[in-house]
């Protein structure tokens, strides 16, 4: 008995250690969780078998985690085992449906997991979401909170859903006055003095930074970013989409889906960025989520960050507000009927907590997102069309082919059987060659192969990466 009491007064002083920092105590958890996976998967978990058949069943890594595996320039040697492996193990899965005949065959092929670096730091988030709701549940302990560290919009929504009715109205209550008040330090006709520039997260003012740690969660690496500098044209308005998706589809160096995708963005972001000089409506394409809206942070003009980060701030409080006025509710009006009364006093209670908490959890679509995934599926629908006729099948066997996240949701998507069995069959080509290379790296880290000159499969790794994880 004495050591699980312990081990609740270790958590909650950590916990109450977070709450002391001005910022969201979940987020400074996946943070440092961030740091402690990679470490160590890099040091000692990357040869697990279990492991390996994790980041082979979810074809690699996410786009995030990939470029943050991207600058693991002394780690190469272990990424080069890793992505070996997870290559053999794909090359075998797919001779073994490389005929596809079937859709279930299709489907299984088509079929990936969920990062596993995501999936350990979902964890480590919902582990954070569950301990201190336990610890706001203490009436001695609620003061704690906002005193400065408060749940960033995301995480509030994350533990909304189990929090008793007073909680969770203090926390909405505070929550809506830090936003109002994060609102009221974004004042526009400031914006050449807040400085939201790229770089390092030290140079961004802090009347940026803290409304957009209560409004998206902490900043993220702007090296995992695709910006404006990303180096793909926008082209002109007279732009040929299926010229320019043909021509991309010969290239040998990038995955056609990423490269529409980046192009979609950075569209988009230029479109933002004219609009706003012309002091247009642009409320409802502004982005909101936190990879979009930190990317506007880093790169985009400060005028263009005050409205991006304004924007989320409101739509966070308008659900906020909703929550609070449904959790409170309406005074009751006034019944002859027992029966009426007594249900309103026993089950009304919960119905407005229900509510409240629905509305609070409710998410907040990002025009940004839904662009990308609008330009994939277009250009994904193009492939399988073009696939048909030769000259355009020949062009994508002797391109990039697809990265393994364009992969899988291209044989989720194609209709025909014969389409899904050329896109494996190219795939399978592509792995072979980048195989053969990770094996080659390998084999010249031994001993007995001191002497021989080492060459491009050195960067083997880093395509491996590219080829796993996307652009």
């Amino acid at each position: 008995m004495k050591s699980k009491t312990s081990r609740h007064d270790l958590q909650a002083a950590h916990l109450r250690h977070l709450l002391a920092r001005d910022g969201c105590p979940i987020c400074f958890e996946i943070a440092s969780s961030t740091i402690d996976y990679f470490f160590w998967f890099l040091q000692e978990s990357y040869g697990d078998p279990g492991i390996l058949k994790e980041i082979a069943a979810a074809r690699g890594f996410c786009l995030k985690h990939g470029r943050l595996l991207e600058k693991s320039q002394a780690n190469s040697y272990q990424l080069s085992y890793v992505f070996s492996r997870v290559t053999s193990e794909l090359r075998s899965t797919l001779a073994k449906y490389g005929a596809i005949s079937s859709k279930r065959l299709q489907s299984e092929l088509a079929f990936s997991a969920t990062c596993p670096a995501c999936r350990t730091l979902q964890g480590v988030a919902d582990r954070g979401a569950f301990f201190l709701q336990r610890f706001l549940e203490n009436q001695d302990n609620i003061a704690c909170y906002g005193q400065p560290g408060r749940l960033c919009f995301p995480h509030l929504q994350s533990i909304s859903g189990e929090l008793a009715a007073p909680v969770l109205r203090h926390l909405l209550s505070n929550h809506e006055r830090a936003i109002v008040a994060a609102l009221g330090s974004l004042d526009e006709n400031r914006a050449e003095e807040i400085e939201a520039r790229q770089n390092q997260i030290t140079e961004i003012s802090r009347d940026v930074r803290a409304p957009c740690h209560l409004a998206i969660g902490h900043f993220l690496d702007p090296l995992i970013m695709a910006g404006p500098d990303a180096g793909i044209s926008n082209g002109d308005t007279a732009r040929d989409p299926v010229g320019e998706f043909t021509k991309n589809l010969r290239r040998t160096d990038i995955c056609a889906i990423c490269l529409e995708e980046h192009r979609a963005w950075q569209e988009w972001f230029a479109w933002l960025e004219s609009a706003v000089q012309t002091d247009a409506d642009i409320g409802g394409v502004l982005p909101t989520c936190p990879e979009h809206v930190w990317t506007i942070i880093y790169f985009g003009s400060p005028i263009l960050a005050i409205r991006t980060i304004r924007n989320v701030l409101n739509a966070s409080r308008r659900q906020i507000s909703n929550g609070m006025l449904r959790l409170i509710g309406a005074a009751p009006a006034k019944s002859r009927s027992l029966l009426a009364r007594l249900r309103r006093r026993i089950y009304e209670p919960f119905e407005r907590l229900r509510d409240s908490r629905e509305i609070v959890v409710r998410p907040m679509p990002c025009p940004a997102c839904t662009r990308s995934e609008v330009a994939a599926d277009r250009v994904l629908d193009l492939l399988f069309r073009l696939l048909e006729e030769r000259r355009y099948r020949l062009g994508f066997e002797n391109g990039y082919g697809l990265c393994m996240r364009h992969f899988s949701r291209a044989l989720a998507q194609a209709n025909a059987i014969s389409v899904a069995r050329v896109i494996a069959s190219v795939e399978g080509a592509k792995l072979a060659r980048l195989g053969w290379e990770l094996e080659e790296t390998l084999r010249k880290e031994s001993w007995s192969a001191r002497p021989e000159t080492k060459g491009t499969e050195q960067t083997a790794w880093r395509r491996a990466i590219d080829r796993y994880c996307g652009f």
